[in-house]
């Protein structure tokens, strides 16, 4: 399956192109990321591209793959993860951690396994995308 995409709005700044369109994940997420071209958009090639994705979700385009990603927050926790006493920090790599007696934990962004359901949650994604 595919993205279906809706173009909203096209224009033409100086020598480059700029679509803002919308975009609606079906209800098989591809292991890798969504199929999303240049051309799909009516464009040459995509310099930028820049997703709104609702709470909970990243968005992220590969230029060299050519795919939109959907990445949501994965918790990763050690073996013996008590919760009743912890305390959300921020490590020194800039990761979120817990802290107390039980083993501490990282929050990390996950890439949404293939074949989840995202036709609800991901069912109009605005994307703003600067090309040629």
């Amino acid at each position: 399956m595919a993205l279906a995409i809706t173009v909203r709005n096209r224009g033409i700044v100086g020598d480059l192109r700029y679509v803002v369109a919308a975009v609606a994940f079906d209800a098989f997420y591809a292991s890798g990321g969504e199929p999303l071209t240049a051309a799909n958009l009516g464009l040459d090639f995509i310099d930028l591209l820049q997703a709104d994705a609702p709470a909970g979700y990243v968005l992220s385009y590969d230029y060299t793959g050519a795919v939109l990603r959907a990445y949501r927050i994965d918790v990763v926790a050690g073996a013996g993860v008590s919760g009743a006493d912890n305390t959300l920090i921020k490590s020194a790599t800039s990761t979120l951690e817990v802290a107390g007696t039980g083993t501490a934990f990282q929050v990390a962004l996950g890439e949404v396994t293939a074949t989840n359901d995202m036709s609800t949650d991901l069912a109009a994604v605005r994307i703003f995308v600067v090309g040629r």
